[in-house]
């Protein structure tokens, strides 16, 4: 089967870190190297959180909009850095570097 159809099981979709969000997540992102161990999520609660998934470790919690967080994108920087640019439903947009 081509990589680009390859399925994969349940197990290696399986994260190992204590992610207990308060909120529905809405979404997920891994972040491009050199910091391809960091994951974002945003929620219904109207943050984005950065977790590290090598210990569970919460990075930050990046706040701002009022409503829920409808989409963000993950990019990285030539320093070594990602942002975050976020969108939500108080039609504000927000970037964090992390």
């Amino acid at each position: 089967m081509p990589a680009s159809r390859a399925r994969l099981s349940p197990a290696a979709l399986t994260l190992p870190l204590p992610l207990v969000p308060q909120n529905a997540i809405t979404s997920l992102q891994l972040h491009p190297a050199p910091q391809q161990y960091l994951i974002t999520t945003s929620s219904v609660d109207a943050t984005l959180k950065t977790w590290d998934v090598r210990n569970g470790t919460l990075i930050g919690e990046h706040q701002g909009h009022r409503d829920v967080v409808n989409a963000f994108a993950v990019g990285g920087g030539g320093d070594g850095k990602s942002a975050i640019v976020s969108g939500g439903d108080d039609g504000l947009s927000y970037v964090w570097v992390v």
